[in-house]
């Protein structure tokens, strides 16, 4: 039978000597799967309070131990209704579009919810849908009304995501793509004066 029970552990990180270094915090999570992301393990979770969901990367976690109680007794999971933002498989869960919702596996600060955003590309770059892909799987669309109305030589694909995520997904692909939509727009250039602050001659 399948031990449905929290767990507690440390977090590391990598320090200067390319050691593990502890946080030395205890995290206790109800943990529900683990999915890939780019190579890399993660197990996604919920804490004891709250509707966010969490993330860890497994191969970050140390110190792993069932959680129990002070009389020895082993500590239940949460039931998967009481957080809202835990993917539900019992509701058809697809961990590919999960995934392409949550950008290197984070939330974003104020825990806006995944949202359609428009993302510009051009014709001519032959690997274009090839770099989608890698990022969103199956989960994006040609905006056939957007892209009627682009200048030529450009499209337009819709994607349903992270939007402070695709802030710096989209400065990482910055010759590649143009975000379309305002908020994520301010949020680019927030970053880019940040980055000529700390950059410019």
């Amino acid at each position: 039978m399948r031990l449905q029970a929290k767990v507690r552990f440390n977090f590391d990180v990598i320090g200067p000597d390319k050691e593990y270094v502890s946080d030395d915090k205890e995290h206790i999570i109800s943990p529900y799967y683990i999915v890939i992301y780019h190579d890399q393990y993660y197990v996604i979770g919920a804490w004891d309070k709250g509707n966010n969901a969490c993330h860890y990367r497994i191969d970050l976690i140390s110190s792993l131990s069932i959680a129990k109680d002070k009389n020895g007794r082993i500590i239940g999971m949460r039931a998967m209704s009481e957080c809202e933002e835990l993917p539900n498989r019992d509701k058809g869960w697809d961990p590919e579009k999960y995934m392409s919702e949550h950008l290197y596996m984070a939330y974003d600060t104020d825990h806006e919810k995944p949202r359609r955003i428009s993302i510009k590309i051009p014709t001519g770059k032959i690997n274009r849908y090839t770099i989608l892909y890698d990022w969103f799987g199956r989960h994006f669309e040609l905006n056939r009304t957007a892209t009627a109305k682009c200048e030529e030589g450009y499209e337009v694909v819709d994607v349903v995501t992270s939007p402070t995520m695709l802030v710096h997904w989209a400065m990482q692909y910055a010759d590649f793509c143009e975000i379309l939509d305002e908020d994520v727009r301010e949020g680019i250039r927030e970053e880019i004066k940040k980055m000529e602050e700390k950059y410019g001659g």
